[in-house]
């Protein structure tokens, strides 16, 4: 089983962690198509869970992945 596949499988069950990775995944494009917008649905669903590390993801993805760059949004994960 691919990382991507067991990370999604383990997010679905709720675990935070998997849901962070599962967005980097996404990010990248490392084993599935880039999808920015996954990235930020499974980054944002990550730090509800208590995953504090998407709060630097989440900011990094609004600075510069998306266009035009939502720098006041990026900013408030950051702080």
């Amino acid at each position: 089983m691919k990382a991507k596949q067991c990370f999604l499988k383990a997010a679905k069950l709720g675990h935070a962690t998997a849901m962070n990775d599962l967005a980097f995944c996404y990010q990248k494009g490392l084993g599935a198509k880039q999808n920015v917008r996954l990235a930020l649905r499974w980054f944002e669903s990550a730090l509800e869970a208590g995953e504090t590390k998407a709060l630097t993801s989440l900011g990094y993805c609004y600075m510069k992945l998306i266009s035009p760059p939502a720098f006041v949004r990026a900013r408030e994960y950051f702080e």
